[in-house]
């Protein structure tokens, strides 16, 4: 496996690591608001306040030409 190959696999197990964590987070913020007391907490949990990531709202990384190129050099290795 080159570098840039493991630097890919790397990036999508970190986003289906924060994939993962967005469910979960998502239903401790629905636990942790069926059991809220409305007078010490007005405010109701959000899914951030149990994410590991927190407020992480940064978009995909896009896909350069230079990225591009490789990935079809690569793929003409396999084939």
């Amino acid at each position: 496996m080159t570098f840039w190959e493991f630097a890919q696999y790397s990036h999508g197990f970190v986003d289906r690591d924060k994939l993962e964590w967005n469910r979960a987070a998502s239903i401790m913020a629905i636990l942790a608001n069926v059991n809220r007391d409305a007078k010490r907490r007005p405010k109701p949990f959000t899914a951030d306040d149990f994410s590991p990531y927190g407020h992480d709202k940064s978009s995909p990384r896009e896909l350069t030409q230079t990225d591009f190129d490789q990935l079809l050099k690569w793929r003409e290795n396999l084939t």
